[in-house]
C-alpha cells in the first residue's frame, strides 16, 4: 500500500508541472483508430513533431490501414439452404506530410487544427463464394486482386492533454478531404478463369465518417 500510494505521489507531482511544447521541442507519438464497429484496430501509426514556435509544428508520420468486410448470403429467401459469402479486403501503407496551428487552451491542454498532404500505397482483394457480391449464385467463385496508389490532403482538428512531465495523450479528427486514387495491376478470376482488368482513376472531396485517432506521445526536449 506504501508503495502505491509513493507512485501516485510522484505521479501527481509530474503531473503538476507538465508543460506544454516550447520552441525547438521534437514530439513522437503512436496513434490508433478502431474499426467502425469498434470491434478491432483498423489504422496504426507513428508520427513526429517539430515546434518552430510555441503554436504552429511540423510534422511527419507513416501508417498502416486494414479494412475488412463481410457480407453472408443464403439460397433462399427464408435463410434456409446453401450459404455464400463475399470478403473485401483492403491494405494501405500511408505517408503523410504536414502542419499543425495549436490555441492558447489551458496550460495543459492543446487544441489545434491540422492540414496533411498524403503519399499512399496498397492492395485490395474481394472474394465471393456462391456469390458475386450482391446475392446467392450457386456454384459461383469470384475473386479480384489488385494494387492501388494515391494522394491526398486532409484537413482535422484535435487536442493533446499534456497529463505528466514529456508526456501526453490526445485525439485527432480528420473530417474534410480531397483525394485522388488510382488502381492498377487488377486480376479477376471466376470459377478458376483468369483475365485482366482494366483498373480505374478516382479524385473524390468528401466529408470522412471515420472515428477519432487516439494518440499517446512524449517529448524529447
Amino acid at each position: 500500500m506504501k508503495k502505491i500510494t509513493i507512485i501516485a505521489a510522484m505521479f501527481i507531482a509530474s503531473s503538476l508541472f507538465a508543460q506544454k511544447p516550447k520552441t525547438g521541442t521534437f514530439t513522437s507519438q503512436v496513434g490508433f483508430a478502431f474499426a467502425t464497429d469498434f470491434a478491432n484496430i483498423n489504422s496504426l501509426g507513428l508520427n513526429g513533431r517539430y515546434f518552430f514556435n510555441e503554436s504552429m509544428a511540423f510534422r511527419l508520420g507513416v501508417g498502416i490501414q486494414n479494412d475488412k468486410e463481410t457480407e453472408n448470403f443464403s439460397e433462399n429467401s427464408d435463410g434456409s439452404g446453401s450459404r455464400g459469402t463475399y470478403v473485401i479486403k483492403e491494405n494501405t501503407n500511408l505517408f503523410n506530410l504536414g502542419f499543425e496551428k495549436h490555441f492558447k487552451g489551458t496550460s495543459k491542454l492543446s487544441p489545434f487544427v491540422s492540414f496533411d498532404i498524403n503519399l499512399l500505397s496498397g492492395k485490395s482483394e474481394e472474394v465471393g463464394t456462391n456469390s458475386g457480391g450482391s446475392n446467392f449464385i450457386n456454384s459461383y467463385n469470384y475473386k479480384q486482386t489488385s494494387t492501388n496508389s494515391g494522394f491526398g490532403v486532409n484537413l482535422g482538428l484535435g487536442f493533446d492533454y499534456w497529463f505528466a512531465e514529456g508526456l501526453y495523450i490526445g485525439i485527432e479528427y480528420q473530417p474534410l478531404g480531397w483525394g485522388s486514387i488510382t488502381e492498377k495491376d487488377s486480376e479477376i478470376e471466376i470459377n478458376g478463369v483468369k483475365s485482366k482488368d482494366l483498373g480505374f482513376s478516382l479524385s473524390t472531396l468528401t466529408t470522412f465518417s471515420s472515428n477519432p485517432f487516439i494518440r499517446l506521445g512524449w517529448r524529447f526536449n
